[in-house]
């Protein structure tokens, strides 16, 4: 054999290995499914077309209606605290701050997997320090999606300047896109996580997005939320036992609000409105490119909101001046639209009620889903279950333990046996769940049929979610011991597993405020109001007190007034103050009105007041608004 022919021999030996290994990777990385996670901001339980909703999500629909979705899906109150869940298994006490984590990108990662993340972090430490190959987009809670609000990052590097068509949805998707040509031209699976600002605050979106839906919601909140519950209980989402609860006077009467109030507000929706059909379009833009690759069916796509829709501020001399598809724009939705939103529930984000933390879910994954396509589950699950579900499918397990960190066991349980089953058992996936939102001083515990909740402190309610899923009959005075029971269990797990059971035993307040009190304790530090936050039946001759959690100084705040409006009646306020320093309350911490008129029956009324009316700890105290800050009652017919 000449030394040619032997030369010729290896490297055709050498070329049939490297065939050999590139098949051999090829059919490995063919048995592992790539995953697509797609996470909405702040998007309400029916706000897609798929759970009831009038706003058009033709493309989001497709994939419950080529997948499953689910009744029963939970995450946690907010943004930042649902993520870690997401990519820890863990619950965000459990976690702290990925101290007693892994989070799966570092996972699925060092298993060949190509990882990325297109938009929202709002998580500890760069998502490239924690497993992540590709990131483009911002690491805080939100920004404006039209400038980038100067924190765009693509990787490590700050991204000076964006182009003048530059919408956020738009160009997170190209990122996720340009993720998964990456991955496939490299031979591996990938786990892209397309992490939308949308439909998070402020409220921005194309012009053409907006304005198909201006005046479709001119009928207000109260009548598309009878449209929505309809439209949910017709698919079978939900059924008779979901009874929707009274919003008390926590939010104004459309029948009562003033016409320009009407018009501004069915704008406000509209833009709301064009931001989840801008989102709707451009998970279609990711579908249809997965299609176009023939990656689809080998696709895990997970679509799921990360909790509650929210409600923002904005003084009512302003609403009519925010344009949606202008930059300089900053709108915000008003509670009403929040329990439109949050469809047949109570409150919204920051809530541990069913409104702050039910959320929709879907699931495309044809290969593994043995159920036929558009197939609605009512199993409970929990966002912690999507971690352990995901690493099941890629053939790993959990890590155990780690050099450099001690490592919680998993708060999640894998979804696959509910993939396959559709008879298992309500609780057989996920049963207890804890909840947490310390800057609102609120906490909810779920164990079984039972959900134990506080708001803002206040007095312990209990509900047996299997017979009234929506919160509407409180039953903590009949269940004593039930409620004793669960406070135990939650302090042993706080105990446990987050080192911290201190803020389950702070002791609750004799009297419920209104949701709204979280927001004014929080913010301006006020303890106590007299009537209380959304309260009916209040008499007509009421007097109005606030008692704040430090002494109240009223020097050089001459000018800056506390105000009395009736809703509908925005123009004009029917009482006004402005306490001096010779106030009896100067140095106190509670002032009391006795002045007020006489105020009409069976109507609601607000407070308006100016930053500054009064110091508190040397500081102005920023002033109520009827948005973010807002406090309303309503008095007896």
């Amino acid at each position: 054999m000449t030394s040619a022919m032997i030369r010729v021999g290896i490297v055709l030996g050498v070329l049939i290995g490297v065939v050999v290994v590139a098949v051999s990777a090829a059919a490995e990385t063919s048995t592992r499914p790539n995953f697509l996670l797609i996470v909405a901001d702040d998007l309400g339980y029916s706000d897609l077309g798929s759970y009831g909703s009038e706003i058009e999500t033709p493309e989001i629909d497709r994939i419950a209606e080529e997948g499953i979705r689910f009744s029963n899906f939970f995450v946690n109150t907010m943004c930042i605290v649902t993520r870690t869940s997401l990519l820890t298994g863990h619950t965000h006490p459990q976690s702290r701050s990925y101290r007693h984590s892994v989070v799966i990108a570092e996972v699925l990662r060092d298993a060949g997997y190509a990882t990325s993340i297109s938009g929202k972090w709002h998580q500890p430490r760069h998502p490239m320090d924690v497993g992540f190959d590709r990131f483009f987009g911002f690491l805080g809670g939100m920004i404006n999606s039209f400038t980038g609000s100067g924190e765009l990052l693509s990787g490590f590097e700050p991204v000076e300047k964006v182009a003048a068509d530059f919408y956020a949805s738009d160009a997170f998707t190209e990122h996720a896109i340009a993720s998964v040509d990456a991955a496939v031209s490299n031979g591996q699976p990938f786990f892209s996580v397309l992490s939308f600002n949308a439909p998070h605050t402020p409220i921005q979106a194309p012009r053409a997005d907006v304005e198909k839906y201006v005046g479709r919601y001119r009928k207000g909140w109260e009548h598309m939320r009878r449209l929505r519950y309809h439209r949910l209980r017709a698919t079978g989402m939900i059924d008779h036992t979901y009874v929707m609860t009274s919003t008390e006077a926590e939010v104004r009467r459309w029948d009562e609000l003033a016409e320009q109030t009407r018009v501004a507000e069915d704008f406000r929706m509209a833009a709301y409105a064009g931001m989840v059909s801008r989102l709707d379009y451009n998970v279609g833009r990711m579908m249809a490119h997965l299609r176009t690759k023939g990656l689809l069916d080998s696709t895990v796509v997970v679509f799921l909101s990360d909790n509650g829709a929210d409600y923002g501020g904005g003084s009512i001399d302003t609403w009519n001046r925010q344009i949606p598809w202008r930059a300089q724009s900053y709108m915000e939705m008003s509670n009403g639209w929040a329990y439109l939103k949050n469809t047949p529930f109570r409150l919204y984000k920051h809530s541990t009620s069913q409104g702050g933390v039910a959320a929709p879910l879907i699931v495309r994954w044809p290969r593994g889903i043995q159920h036929p396509a558009g197939a609605i589950l009512h199993q409970r699950v929990h966002v912690t279950d999507l971690y352990p579900t995901f690493l099941e499918l890629a053939g790993l397990e959990a890590p155990r333990s780690r050099p450099d960190k001690a490592l919680e066991p998993l708060f999640g349980s894998s979804m696959l046996p509910l993939f396959r089953d559709a008879k298992l058992d309500p609780y057989a996936i996920h049963d207890t769940v804890f909840w947490e939102h310390r800057p609102g001083r609120s906490k909810a515990m779920l164990r079984g049929d039972w959900k134990l909740v506080s708001h803002s402190a206040g007095p312990w309610q209990l509900y047996n979610l299997a017979e009234d899923p929506a919160e509407a009959t409180d039953l903590a005075r009949r269940h004593p011991e039930r409620i004793e029971s669960m406070l135990k269990d939650a302090l042993k797990f706080a105990s446990l597993h987050t080192g911290d059971d201190a803020y389950w035993r702070l002791p609750t307040l004799p009297k419920q405020q209104g949701w709204g009190m979280y927001r004014l304790n929080d913010l301006l530090g006020i303890a106590d109001c007299t009537p209380s936050i959304s309260a009916i039946d209040v008499p007509r001759d009421t007097d109005l007190s606030f008692t704040f959690e430090e002494d109240l100084d009223f020097r050089g705040t001459q000018g800056k007034t506390l105000r009395l409006y009736a809703v509908g009646m925005p123009d004009t306020p029917i009482w006004a103050s402005d306490p001096e320093p010779d106030n009896p309350a100067q140095g106190k911490r509670t002032i009391t009105f006795r002045d007020l008129p006489l105020l009409m029956k069976d109507r609601s009324y607000y407070v308006v007041a100016d930053s500054g009316w009064v110091r508190v700890a040397e500081k102005p105290v920023t002033g109520f608004n009827d948005g973010s800050f807002w406090y309303r009652f309503r008095t007896a017919p």
